[in-house]
């Protein structure tokens, strides 16, 4: 009797009773709808191709060592056509959205390829297609390819989401979990909450080679901490509307993989209409032709404390169109690479934003000012405002 009155006490409470573990194969969604909120799920190791959950408030999902959650499927029935690969039934939607750059004109499509792991870059014109370059046919259904790819493993991303969904869903955990191969679409995540979500902890996560954004946050109060966020197609990190936002010690590094125009969106990190978000002790890198730590639109009482970014394409730390902030003990060098304008090659970069404070950062350049894409120093500009 008086275990029975604990178990209604605790259901009562929403403390969770069981841990439900997940298998390669599992019936994901089924698993979760069939167990309350508060249930933690251990997610075993493996590749759970075609994860993709809606959680439900107080969920928690903790992987094993090894548990990757892959949302592409495996295209292995090529066939040699004339002077190129093809494969055929790829009846896969041609939606675009977002603006590429004029060398990439495929980036906004969200089915992405790969080869081995790593993106191939789409091409919007068959003529085109050269080495490392593919194409879809949308009315023959088929996809094609310069490269041989026999005896390597050729993947499309299809699922929209590895956790995440619409509607308000609160206190959602998240740790230890290899996210990958999504087709999110730009400005969307692998990981997603939306609307008045609140109190999300995403921690010690690899999240990367998703086609749009690796992390997407709607809601209050959420804490992404010590992932590895990295070779996303568009974004590393996006968020809006977010309350006491804690951003820290994440590696943000090689986003806009696929070629997104940084003046659309793109890079490394993008925080939108925040208030009071902390942002402390980050590494962003390497982001391509994009800014590292960027901060667009309303958002006031940001702070930036203990950061890194080095080597990303244009501004090293970006705060626009905002509201107070401050800017202060970051590392902030060699950004702007490659860039010969004024302003957006800035490590450090104030524009349309008002009584904001920066001190105590350091900012370094190369002496030998702007060069090429390339693993070694880059040139780039000091402060601007």
């Amino acid at each position: 009797m008086r275990t029975s009155l604990f178990l209604f006490l605790a259901l009562a409470v929403g403390v969770n009773a069981a841990t439900i573990e997940l298998d390669v194969g599992d019936s994901y969604q089924d698993s979760i709808d069939a167990h309350p909120g508060n249930t933690t799920f251990k997610i075993l190791a493996g590749v759970h191709r075609g994860f993709q959950v809606t959680p439900k408030s107080g969920n928690t999902f903790v992987g094993e060592d090894g548990a990757v959650l892959d949302g592409s499927v495996i295209l292995d029935s090529w066939s040699e056509e004339g002077q190129y690969w093809v494969h055929d039934g790829l009846t896969y939607e041609p939606s675009q959205h977002g603006s590429c750059r004029s060398e990439f004109p495929g980036c906004n499509y969200r089915h992405a390829l790969y080869m081995n792991g790593e993106f191939v870059h789409r091409d919007t014109i068959l003529d085109d297609v050269t080495e490392g370059r593919w194409y879809l046919d949308p009315d023959l259904d088929k996809g094609y390819l310069a490269d041989d790819p026999t005896g390597d493993t050729v993947e499309i991303a299809v699922n929209t989401w590895a956790i995440g969904g619409n509607g308000t869903i609160n206190n959602v955990t998240i740790r230890n979990l290899v996210m990958t191969k999504y087709a999110t679409a730009a400005q969307d995540g692998a990981v997603r909450s939306r609307e008045s979500s609140s109190g999300w902890v995403i921690e010690e996560c690899e999240i990367s080679y998703n086609h749009g954004g690796g992390i997407s946050l709607v809601g209050n109060e959420h804490i992404v901490r010590s992932n590895d966020i990295h070779h996303n197609g568009q974004l590393g990190f996006g968020t809006c509307c977010d309350t006491n936002l804690v951003f820290e010690k994440n590696e943000i590094a090689f986003n806009n993989a696929l070629g997104f125009n940084s003046g659309w969106e793109a890079g490394g990190t993008k925080f939108v209409k925040t208030h009071n978000a902390k942002i402390y002790s980050n590494w962003a890198h390497h982001n391509f032709q994009s800014p590292g730590l960027w901060s667009d639109i309303e958002n006031g009482q940001i702070e930036y404390m203990g950061n890194l970014s080095e080597y990303n394409g244009t501004m090293g730390i970006f705060h626009e169109i905002g509201g107070t902030g401050e800017i202060y003990c970051n590392i902030s060098r060699f950004n702007g690479i490659g860039w010969s304008g004024w302003a957006y090659g800035a490590n450090i970069l104030i524009s349309h934003s008002s009584d904001v404070e920066i001190h105590r950062n350091v900012v370094e350049i190369s002496a030998e000012g702007d060069l090429a894409w390339d693993p070694e120093p880059w040139g780039g500009h000091g402060i601007n405002v």
